[in-house]
């Protein structure tokens, strides 16, 4: 499969994922769309990514003071420096995790996440990293906090690793760091 018919491919996953959670989305829950700008290792990455925070009751979540969360991504990554003829991928992925609001009296309403899933990228080589596998772990930690007292806007920082795990060598993984901007859906 090409390059420019894989990239299709995976963006149509990602979108049709996002396009799924938002129909099983009851009147409680929460999502929001969400576009970011993340670096690291000589590979820049733009992010699309829809988010879903289901209102559902989850005990073992609840105990720990968290709610769940789910996403669905798709991004391009772009190798810096030298010019390689694999300077540029495209990847889909999902994630699920936990939401831990830090505090709802502040305006600010802050909040930590943390993710884990699995993406799917169009070319194992990028710039002169060999991720060795299509298909890769994927870990997410961010925080953030709302721009507006009903947290329609939010801001968020992260920190993001995917790699095959060790599975199969060699295992370049690529770690980024990022801003992220949500904007809540109605």
């Amino acid at each position: 499969m090409t390059r420019t018919k894989s990239a299709a491919v995976s963006m149509l996953l990602g979108l049709f994922i996002m396009a799924t959670g938002a129909s099983v989305a009851r009147a409680g829950d929460l999502r929001w769309i969400s576009a970011s700008v993340g670096s690291g290792e000589n590979i820049d990455v733009l992010r699309v990514e829809g988010l879903w925070q289901p209102d559902c009751e989850c005990a073992w979540l609840a105990r720990i003071g968290a709610t769940p969360m789910l996403s669905a991504h798709v991004e391009y990554w772009n190798a810096r420096g030298d010019r390689h003829p694999n300077d540029n991928t495209w990847s889909a992925g999902v994630l699920a995790g936990a939401h831990w609001l830090l505090s709802e009296r502040s305006r600010w309403r802050p909040y930590i996440e943390f993710g884990i899933g699995a993406i799917g990228v169009t070319d194992t080589h990028i710039g002169n990293r060999d991720l060795a596998s299509p298909i890769l772990f994927d870990e997410r930690l961010a925080t953030g906090f709302a721009l507006d007292p009903a947290g329609k806007y939010q801001l968020a920082a992260y920190a993001e690793h995917r790699s095959n795990g060790k599975i199969k060598q060699p295992n370049d993984g690529l770690t980024t760091y990022g801003l992220e901007l949500r904007i809540a859906l109605p």
